[in-house]
C-alpha cells in the first residue's frame, strides 16, 4: 500500500527506522579545523565568520528491523553542517549535514547503510551508550574507552511532537545526496552549562578536538516512544546538477 511518505517529490523512500532513544548535539568548531572534511562542491554553514558546526548524533534502535527477533542496536554519527540545496523538491530543510564518520554495533546496519545511502559506516562491536533517565544526554563508549559525553544542560525537557526535514550528503562513492524526514516527540534548547567532553578516538578522523569552542544546540527525542526516521536517496550530486541545467 502506497502512503504519502513513500515519496518526497520524485524521490522514493529508501530506508525507514524506528528509534527508541536519540540525541543530537551541535558544537561550534573553527572552520579551518574541519575544512578537509567538506567536499569542494559543498559549503560549511557558519554561525559566525570562521566558526562552523559539527554534530554528534546517537541513536538506539528498536528490535525487529532486519528480521523478526533481531536485537536492538546503536549508531553514532559525526557530521558537519553544510548549506542546503534549495532546488530539491521537498519541504524547507531544517538541517543539512555531510557525514564524516558513522559507527554501529550492528553488522547488518553497517552493510545496508553503506550499500543504500553510501555512508562511511564502520562496525564497532564495543559501541556502548548510557542514556540519561530523561533521554536528554548520553555517554558514549567503545568498550570501556570514553568517546563523547553529551550532557543535557536543561533540567526538565518539555517534549513536543515535531516533524523535521533535512538533507544529507555522503562521499564514499562520489558525492551522494538525499533527503531525511524525522517525526517524534522532541525538545531542543541552547541553555548554557556543563555540556560534556570529547575524548580521542578514530571516529573523529583526525579532527583536532581542541578546536571545539562549545556546545551550540542540544536536541533530544523523548525516550521509550517511537521516533520515525526516513531517508530518500537522490544519487550523485553531479547527476542532479546536470539535470537542473538540462544536460
Amino acid at each position: 500500500m502506497t502512503t504519502a511518505l513513500d515519496h518526497v517529490g520524485k524521490a522514493k523512500l529508501t530506508l525507514s527506522w524506528r528509534v527508541r532513544k536519540q540525541v543530537m548535539f551541535l558544537y561550534e568548531i573553527d572552520s579551518d579545523a574541519i575544512a578537509a572534511h567538506v567536499p569542494p562542491s559543498l559549503e560549511a554553514m557558519e554561525v559566525r565568520p570562521g566558526v562552523s558546526l559539527i554534530a554528534i548524533e546517537c541513536l538506539h534502535y528498536y528490535s525487529d528491523h532486519f528480521r523478526e527477533g533481531y536485537r536492538e542496536f546503536l549508531e553514532m554519527v559525526l557530521t558537519v553542517a553544510v548549506q542546503p540545496d534549495l532546488s530539491i523538491d521537498m519541504p524547507v530543510p531544517r538541517f543539512c549535514m555531510h557525514a564524516i564518520s558513522v559507527i554501529s554495533d550492528s553488522p547488518e546496519f553497517v552493510e545496508q547503510e553503506g550499500h543504500l545511502l553510501y555512508t562511511p559506516t564502520e562496525l564497532v562491536p564495543g559501541l556502548r551508550m548510557e542514556f540519561s533517565e530523561d533521554g536528554g544526554g548520553v555517554d558514549i563508549y567503545d568498550g570501556t574507552t570514553p568517546m563523547v559525553m553529551c550532557r543535557n544542560t536543561h533540567p526538565n525537557p518539555p517534549y513536543d511532537h515535531k516533524v523535521l526535514w533535512g538533507q544529507y550528503y555522503t562521499n564514499t562513492n562520489g558525492l551522494q545526496q538525499g533527503i531525511w524526514r524525522w517525526e517524534g516527540q522532541m525538545f531542543e534548547h541552547m541553555k548554557a552549562g556543563d555540556w560534556g567532553s570529547f575524548h580521542p578516538h578514530p571516529v573523529f578522523k583526525g579532527i583536532d578536538l581542541s578546536r571545539i569552542r562549545g556546545c551550540y544546540r542540544q536536541m533530544m527525542a523523548k525516550p521509550e516512544t517511537v521516533t520515525d526516521v526516513r531517508f530518500y536517496h537522490l544519487g550523485l550530486v553531479s547527476d542532479r546538477a546536470g539535470s537542473r541545467r538540462g544536460e
